[in-house]
């Protein structure tokens, strides 16, 4: 998997810590919104922010897979953290409000 230049994404303005290895297309979509992600970290997901003032932090030493992060608020990840590809991990539930709406 390619990574981008730990230069590169601080100056695209990621808010991450050393050694920390991200791939295209997760600088692209955490330059959207709030976040923190801590030292030496793999991180390999897709970030959606789904209101300006949400946050999504990362701990120390996580690996995160081809996933996906979705946050209407806040979501913690903590430190030594790993995540498989293909979860999806949202803090709100946006689909019940529409089920209770029909």
């Amino acid at each position: 998997m390619p990574f981008v230049l730990p230069v590169l994404f601080r100056l695209l303005g990621i808010n991450a810590g050393p050694g920390t290895k991200m791939t295209p297309y997760s600088v692209r979509t955490a330059r959207r919104g709030r976040h923190t992600i801590g030292e030496n970290g793999i991180i390999n997901c897709y970030f959606s922010f789904d209101r300006p003032e949400a946050q999504i932090k990362i701990g120390r030493d996580c690996y995160i897979g081809k996933s996906h992060l979705v946050a209407a608020d806040r979501i913690s990840i903590g430190n030594d953290v790993v995540i498989s590809w293909g979860v999806t991990i949202v803090d709100h539930l946006a689909f019940s409000r529409l089920a209770a709406a029909s």
